[in-house]
């Protein structure tokens, strides 16, 4: 639009693939992406997850536990990385066969899920439908070859990027100095008591 929309797209451009009706898998089930399970639910979308340990009932709000990542990623038509980052990669060859040709990948941590090269296969292959991607190893400098593909769609690790989110960052780091000094405060005061000064 910003170049200038000078001719009618066809029936078959640029078509993306809806999300209502589909299967969301989720690895790792933790405050945050029950939030996004949650969201997801108001899409239609039926949720599946697993992680070390089955949610109580009330977290789960209907999303259906598997006990391994094997298990579940056959069933996975959206997939949700959302993980720490690690050393070894969670998505290998085998774990990436295990998914249905045209899954669609939401992650944040590229690295910490995907080599780079299986990710980019994956895509160029077709094997994955797309990819959203938010962060990245080495950044600023991303991987340029993920720009030249058509069906990812790329983003800067400025998720956070909301005034109320940095604000609500900002306090919750004055909170932790708070209570850091507290509890040196009072590990100081029962360090004298114990010792009858």
């Amino acid at each position: 639009m910003r170049r200038g929309w000078d001719r009618s797209l066809g029936m078959t451009e640029m078509l993306d693939t809806r999300v209502n009706g589909k299967t969301l898998g989720i690895i790792g089930f933790g405050r945050i992406r029950r939030a996004v399970a949650k969201r997801a639910q108001g899409f239609g979308m039926r949720v599946i997850y697993t992680d070390m340990h089955r949610a109580a009932p009330s977290l789960a709000n209907g999303a259906t536990f598997y006990a391994t990542l094997h298990e579940m990623l056959p069933h996975c038509q959206v997939l949700k990385l959302h993980v720490p980052g690690g050393s070894v990669p969670l998505m290998k060859k085998t774990e990436c066969g295990l998914l249905p040709a045209g899954a669609i990948l939401s992650t944040r941590r590229v690295a910490a899920c995907w080599t780079k090269m299986l990710l980019y296969d994956a895509l160029n292959s077709g094997h994955l439908f797309s990819a959203g991607l938010a962060v990245y190893r080495n950044e600023p400098n991303v991987d340029k070859r993920f720009a030249e593909l058509d069906n990812v769609f790329l983003t800067p690790h400025m998720a956070s990027a909301t005034i109320e989110t940095r604000d609500q960052m900002g306090l919750a780091a004055l909170d932790n100095v708070a209570a850091l000094l507290r509890a040196r405060s009072a590990s100081i005061l029962s360090k004298a008591a114990s010792s009858g000064h």
